[in-house]
Parts: C-alpha cells; sequence; structure tokens
C-alpha cells in the first residue's frame, strides 16, 4: 500500500531522469528527519538533557538547510550532511544515554540513501557501507567502556529504546515507498515519452496527417481485413495542380498554408474509417476500406470539387487551387506498392488531360 502521493513530477530534461530518484527520497528524507529532531528536541527538554537540546537544535538547523540544499539538487552536498549529522546525532545520544536507548538504530537508516544515490559509483558505495558498518562497531565497543552522562529508568529507557524501534521501521517503510513512487513516476513519464516520440514518428509535422511508414502499417491491417472478410478498398492519390507556381507566386509559406488547408478539406470530406495520408510535397494518399472503384470516383470526385469551391487564404491572399485524382483498387494479393503505382498511373494521366480531374 503506498502511504503518500509525490508531490512533484520527473522533470522533462533527461538529465533530470537520473537525479529524480535521489530528489525525491532526498526530500523526505529531510522532512522526516527534521520533523524527528523537533520531537527529539521536546524529548531531551522533557528529560532535561541540555547538551542533546542543543544537539537537536544544531540538527534541526541542518536539516533546514538541506532542504534548501535539495531543492536546487545538490545531492552530494545534501548525501553528506545527512549522513554527518546522523551520525553525529548517533553517537552524543549514545554517549549522554547509553547503547541501550537505541539511537545507534537511525544509522541504519543511512543505507538506503547509499544506493538510492546513483551519483555514487559501486567502489565508493561499498565504502561507504563499510564506514557505517564501522561506525557501528566503534559506537558499540566504546558506549561499553563510557560511563552514562544521563541515566535513565529502565521503564524509561525501554520505552525510549521501543520508540526508536518503531520509528526506524517507520523510515525505512517511507523511503522505500519514496523511491518506489519516483521509478513508478520515471516509467509512466519514459512511456509518455517514448508513446509521443511513436507518434511523431508516423505524422507529418506540417499537415499533422499521417506519413508513409503510419499509412502502410493501417493498409496491412485493412489487407488482413480483405483476406478474412472478402471486402473491398480501394487507393485515392491526388496532387494539387501547378503547386510549384504557388510556391514560385507566393512563396513557401503560403504554400505550407495551402497544403494545411488542403489537408483539413480532405479530413472533414472523407469518412471516419477513411485514412488520408501526406504521401509526398503536395500528393495525398487515401485509403478507403470496403469501397470499391465506383465508390471511390464518387469519393474522389466530392474531394475535387471540394477542393476546387474553396477560397484558400493566408496573408492577406486569397486564391483558387484544383487537384487531380487517380483511383485504383487494392488488391491484397499484389504488392502494396503495385496497387499505389496503379493509381499513380492515373493520376498521371489525368495531368495529361488537363488537370482537375479524376481518373479511375
Amino acid at each position: 500500500m503506498v502511504l503518500f502521493r509525490p508531490m512533484i513530477k520527473a522533470d522533462d530534461n533527461i538529465k533530470d531522469y537520473q537525479s529524480y530518484p535521489a530528489y525525491l527520497t532526498s526530500r523526505y528524507t529531510v522532512f522526516l528527519a527534521l520533523l524527528g529532531h523537533v520531537g527529539f528536541l521536546v524529548l531531551f527538554i522533557f528529560l532535561q538533557v541540555l547538551p542533546l537540546v542543543y544537539v537537536n537544535i544544531g540538527s534541526c538547523l541542518i536539516f533546514v538547510s538541506a532542504i534548501f540544499f535539495n531543492r536546487f539538487r545538490f545531492h552530494r552536498l545534501v548525501l553528506n550532511l545527512t549522513l554527518i549529522e546522523i551520525i553525529s546525532h548517533a553517537y552524543f545520544a549514545t554517549y549522554y544515554l547509553g547503547w541501550e536507548s537505541g539511537f545507534y538504530l537511525y544509522i541504519f537508516c543511512l543505507i538506503p540513501l547509499v544506493f538510492v544515490y546513483r551519483i555514487i559509483s559501486p567502489l565508493n558505495r561499498r565504502g561507504l557501507l563499510g564506514s557505517l558498518l564501522g561506525c557501528l562497531l566503534i559506537l558499540y565497543f566504546s558506549s561499553r567502556t563510557w560511563p552514562v552522562i544521563h541515566p535513565l529508568s529502565t521503564v524509561i529507557l525501554s520505552n525510549l529504546t521501543l520508540m526508536n524501534l518503531i520509528l526506524t521501521f517507520l523510515v525505512f517503510v517511507i523511503l522505500y515507498s519514496a523511491y518506489s513512487l519516483s521509478a513508478m513516476d520515471l516509467e509512466r513519464q519514459l512511456r509518455l515519452k517514448n508513446e509521443e516520440l511513436e507518434n511523431s514518428s508516423r505524422i507529418d509535422p506540417l499537415t499533422a496527417l499521417s506519413n508513409r511508414r503510419d499509412i502502410i502499417d493501417l493498409i496491412q491491417c485493412e489487407r488482413e481485413k480483405m483476406l478474412r472478410n472478402k471486402s473491398h478498398c480501394c487507393f485515392i492519390l491526388g496532387d494539387i495542380d501547378f503547386f510549384k507556381r504557388i510556391n514560385d507566386s507566393y512563396g513557401h509559406n503560403y504554400g505550407d498554408d495551402t497544403l494545411k488547408q488542403v489537408a483539413a478539406i480532405l479530413q472533414r470530406t472523407l469518412r471516419k474509417q477513411d485514412h488520408v495520408c501526406r504521401w509526398g510535397g503536395e500528393e495525398f494518399l487515401i485509403v478507403l476500406p470496403d469501397t470499391d472503384v465506383a465508390g471511390g470516383k464518387v469519393a474522389a470526385e466530392k474531394l475535387r470539387m471540394g477542393i476546387e469551391s474553396f477560397s484558400f487564404s493566408s496573408q492577406d491572399i486569397s486564391t483558387h487551387i484544383t487537384m487531380t485524382f487517380g483511383v485504383a483498387p487494392y488488391d491484397p494479393l499484389l504488392a502494396i506498392e503495385d496497387s499505389i503505382k496503379q493509381a499513380d498511373d492515373l493520376l498521371l494521366f489525368g495531368k495529361q488531360q488537363g488537370r482537375n480531374r479524376v481518373e479511375s
């Protein structure tokens, strides 16, 4: 069960994907540490252990600064501050209250941080883990020889140990939850990025229509459906007449706007199940599922009339253009390129016959 939701999301910058788990885990670590040391401050005031009161005031200031540094992605500095503070706090608390108080347990809370920070090399990570073990051993054997500076009653000491044990367990759970959430959010962000890249590789950036790659995949799907259902399909290949003249007369920006407007007319004139793509330059390929050549010719004529009657406007210039269309049946037993070539040949024949016409 997830204990909490992260209040931030991974940045779009790919560099931040590497630091995001450390950022999120550090954020909850320093907040938890700050909250815990405020609680310890109250506890030590109640127990009248003034040296530890002063230590916890300093600890609170350290973690307030760590929150600030973490916002600016100074992860190495935050990690060093956290390591130094928690080890020092465990040392002072054990020195004044004894090993049985259980404050050494918080050193174990540093282990997840060592693995979360990817800025730490494997060699340094092993060194840090060894150092933490060394600190625990030194603290343990040193505490055997220390006189307890501020002895506590057995009841208070056992309750203090239980409290520290429970808090250590909760810190482990929360840190693991924070890291898991960061990994899940990164996975979601990367999945969305991959989907965006996949979509952009299939969409013509100028007209927002399908490109060649996408339409070929769609035709493959239609082919399987045709073979399964014995249905019809036809191609319409359309080309804007005298498009070079438009570019030469009004500029390429005007030509681009014209292509966008042609794409919009084709999309709104065709059926929802029809597919249209920018085949290249000023050519558009249209796939009409469940349509024979006769139906394709009717659809092409409707498109031709819509283009002819439309007033194309851009940059305070209005023009009228025409398109020529070739309509050919799609034979699923032949290569896709063969059927498209047939439509292309008919389109070329229409150009030779005067343009602004439909050939099938």
